[in-house]
């Protein structure tokens, strides 16, 4: 199982995958989340999967004995699909579409035990269509990123070719590793072999990354960039004829070590809030005990100024991303008022509806029809009457007269 949390201009966007080894017991349906892998569930067995929580299924099927691949989104979840890529032979599924109204691109990947380096040629291929899109792949690579790290035995002779492989599907497509850019020195493991008797990494995270422009008014990272970049073309510059494929190695060089530094700068504030925590805590009950103690009263009122200059810092950043995204609309009909109107319009979305006979009416068409028949039948009148029969009823009525004097 793999879990990433990918904090955009998409708010927080929580994936979960799980490499299921087949889903045809119905207690393993009730615990799977977002992306599957290795479902072993035929197209029709697939719609088994929308229950509970699940309002979206997207599914690649093989047969009920291997592979197959499936996307589940959550039925509170406001995504639009536009295009989808299903493969015959379920090794992936991929989705493009609008989330919270912005676009993203979500895939599902089981990489095959044998021929990796055609399996990943053949999805570079593929995305160069979803290019400069935001883009999550989550699955079974069945290979490995670092072998060194990624392995607890020795690398084996396969790996050289597929790292190749899908380093290059990275590198087009602008992908990340996720946990690795989480953990740069640890080495955990997902898979483990019977057969072998070895732990591996080969589920993973893949995902397009924006820079934090906020990072560059750290005058110690941007001195550290500098003196890198000089030390890099240094050495890389004349290491090949083309002087783009040496630029464009420095762009991912350079955005690695940004996200590195981004991470570790998160680390260390979540780590100094926890521990400001912890000792706020003790601080209050120690006044609480001793109220006059004016030791206490001091080290506690430091302490939470410490708390609220971090919680001020984080505010700051969540509002200057806030005030770029309305800045960037101003008083425009774009994105952002899209993006309310679309959630005013989802939550008055009529899916489906059932009639008299109970058939499940799914067309837009069809329910309009059967509601403009039903409120019409509601304020028809019961009875109905011919004119001459209401002229006839009238006449019969006196009816007194008023009249008007002259002036």
């Amino acid at each position: 199982m793999s879990r990433i949390t990918n904090t955009s201009v998409l708010n927080n966007i929580t994936v979960t995958g799980w490499n299921v080894g087949g889903l045809n017991n119905p207690t393993k349906r009730t615990r799977i989340l977002s992306i599957l892998q290795e479902t072993h569930l035929t197209q029709t067995e697939a719609c088994k999967l929308k229950q509970k929580w699940v309002g979206q299924v997207y599914h690649s099927s093989f047969n009920s004995k291997s592979r197959g691949m499936t996307i589940l989104i959550h039925k509170k979840t406001s995504f639009v699909i536009q295009s989808s890529n299903i493969d015959t032979e379920g090794r992936y599924v991929i989705i493009e579409g609008l989330l919270y109204n912005e676009p993203i691109v979500i895939a599902s990947v089981y990489g095959p035990n044998g021929d990796s380096v055609g399996f990943f040629s053949k999805l570079s291929t593929i995305f160069t269509e979803y290019s400069g899109k935001p883009i999550i792949v989550g699955g079974d690579f069945n290979s490995v990123f670092k072998p060194e790290m990624d392995r607890s035995e020795k690398p084996i002779p396969s790996d050289r070719a597929s790292l190749a492989a899908l380093n290059d599907f990275c590198k087009n497509m602008g992908l990340f590793d996720t946990w690795r850019l989480m953990n740069p020195e640890n080495g955990d493991y997902t898979f483990y072999s019977n057969q072998h008797k070895s732990y591996s990494r080969i589920d993973a995270f893949l995902v397009t990354q924006n820079l934090n422009n906020s990072l560059l008014a750290n005058k110690k990272l941007v001195e550290f960039i500098n003196t890198e970049t000089q030390l890099f073309f240094e050495a890389n510059e004349k290491s090949v004829n083309c002087f783009s494929t040496v630029w464009e190695a420095y762009k991912v060089t350079c955005r690695g070590w940004l996200i590195s530094f981004a991470s570790k700068q998160k680390r260390e504030r979540a780590a100094r809030m926890q521990k400001l925590t912890e000792v706020l805590s003790r601080l209050e009950l120690a006044h609480k005990a001793k109220p006059k103690d004016d030791q206490i009263y001091t080290e506690l009122m430091k302490v939470k100024l410490e708390v609220k200059d971090l919680l001020n810092k984080k505010t700051e950043f969540d509002l200057y991303r806030l005030k770029a995204k309305y800045f960037e609309n101003g008083d425009k009909a774009g994105k952002l008022l899209a993006y309310r109107l679309q959630k005013a319009r989802a939550s008055r979305i009529i899916p489906a509806i059932k009639s008299k006979n109970s058939a499940v009416l799914k067309s837009p068409q069809e329910i309009n029809n059967r509601f403009q028949k039903f409120y019409k039948n509601l304020y028809s009148p019961e009875i109905t009457t011919s004119p001459d029969k209401l002229d006839k009823f009238f006449s019969k009525i006196k009816m007194r007269t008023c009249t008007i004097p002259s002036v």
